[in-house]
């Protein structure tokens, strides 16, 4: 927080320690706490820039309340006289809009976590009565008046503050009829004009209201239920646009490295499913995980499990693709040629339900370990006592191709870790 001046706090230190509570918001991503910092923030006293020494005292344009440097007695007998700089105070109400202004304008060079985080808490301002819905329509003014400015720094602002416009008629907390006087304001600038109309198009298109809401994943925010919604949904907009550019955006905006093998996981499933239906769409899948490769948007680790995460799976997707595991090797040789899964693939599945003393068969060849198992074990690796069944690591295609065609016939369910080789030992369920 910044400390007073001898005038006391003035607008500019506002505006900063507004800032940084919605960047503290975005850490702790507590509703209530930023609510009550921004309740005492805006009790504190701001003055305007003080008249400066010798001018005459008027009274400010802005909402304000003087201090008087002479008495109320001396001021009615006298007329106007220079003294000592006067001290204007600022209204909470004059605030208030700047208060939506820094919520928007410091989401929009982060993920859509923290835009949906800057939605939600406008939104709760509103229904806690800490900021009306006529202030949060004169921070929109404000947003459209610095659209270009920002788009310098962000050059997707346009488009976010677009979704933040529609979010917030979406949410009740501007009005339509606002957000038409934007778009049909005479003489307003290209970009302001764009984001208006942006935001009046989402709003008017069909499912408009309900694509806006989950935009950025929802009131549950990018959740991993979120996250695989926006994966599927992009996936099916890519087979038909065969866009991967826009594909990529759209993954990279997730900000969830981590879980990019679901994503991996989610492609190769979905060109297993469509195949028979649309025999290019394996082709487009491995173009676009080509892609993903080669920008270096997904890793070799993701890569890896996420095809082993399949290749444990292939036991149901059977049930539904009868030629699965022929396709699966055909998807495997594929990314090797691309390079996307390297000879080291540091990806390991800890077989459940594998009893003491035995192993599968048809990956007896795989290195593995296990109570009774007699392998190789890993370098590194601790035999885990039966705690968690057997271990195996996938060091190459070919090994994903044998642990597949033990899969397939095997009742094992297997679960993929999360990390590669250095913290194998803390195997995760396939969905976490």
């Amino acid at each position: 927080m910044a400390s007073a001046s001898a005038f006391g706090f003035s607008k500019s230190d506002f505006k900063r320690d507004c800032e940084g509570l919605i960047r503290e918001f975005f850490t702790h991503g507590v509703l209530d706490d930023v609510e009550d910092s921004l309740r005492e923030l805006l009790t504190r006293p701001y003055h305007a820039a003080p008249t400066r020494l010798g001018a005459i005292d008027e009274s400010p344009a802005v909402e304000t309340t003087s201090w008087p440097s002479l008495s109320a007695a001396t001021t009615a007998k006298s007329p106007p006289k220079r003294s000592t700089p006067a001290m204007n105070l600022i209204g909470s109400n004059a605030l208030k809009p700047t208060v939506v202004k820094r919520a928007v304008t410091a989401a929009l060079d982060r993920g859509p976590r923290e835009r949906e985080m800057v939605a939600q808490l406008i939104r709760s301002l509103v229904s806690k009565e800490i900021l009306t819905g006529h202030q949060c329509e004169e921070g929109f003014d404000l947003i459209l008046q610095d659209a270009e400015s920002l788009a310098i720094d962000v050059p997707n602002a346009p488009d976010e503050i677009g979704v933040f416009f529609a979010r917030a008629v979406v949410d009740g907390v501007v009005s339509a009829e606002f957000l038409d006087e934007c778009a049909e304001a005479a003489g307003l600038d290209e970009i302001p004009r764009r984001c208006a109309m942006q935001a009046r198009g989402a709003l008017r298109s069909a499912g408009g209201a309900a694509h806006v809401a989950r935009h950025w994943g929802g009131p549950e925010g990018t959740t991993a239920d979120a996250a695989r919604r926006e994966m599927s949904d992009l996936l099916e907009e890519y087979v038909n646009s065969r866009d991967a550019r826009e594909a990529s955006r759209r993954l990279q905006d997730l900000a969830v490295p981590f879980y990019h093998h679901e994503f991996v996981r989610r492609a190769l499933a979905m060109s297993m499913d469509q195949s028979h239906v649309n025999p290019q769409v394996p082709k487009r899948v491995m173009q676009l995980l080509g892609y993903l490769g080669d920008t270096g948007l997904v890793n070799g680790t993701q890569f890896a499990k996420g095809f082993a995460r399949i290749a444990t799976e292939l036991r149901e997707i059977l049930l539904d693709v009868p030629d699965a595991r022929e396709q699966f090797e055909g998807l495997v040789t594929a990314a090797r040629e691309r390079g996307l899964l390297p000879k080291g693939l540091s990806a390991w599945a800890s077989i459940r339900g594998a009893g003491t003393g035995t192993h599968l068969s048809a990956a007896s060849s795989l290195p593995w370990e296990g109570e009774g198992g007699g392998g190789n074990a890993a370098p590194g690796m601790k035999r885990n006592g039966g705690l968690r069944g057997h271990l195996l690591r996938l060091d190459s295609a070919p090994d994903l191709i044998k642990l597949a065609e033990s899969m397939s016939e095997n009742k094992t369910q297997p679960s993929i870790s999360t990390d590669p080789a250095a913290t194998a030992a803390a195997t995760v369920d396939s969905e976490a």
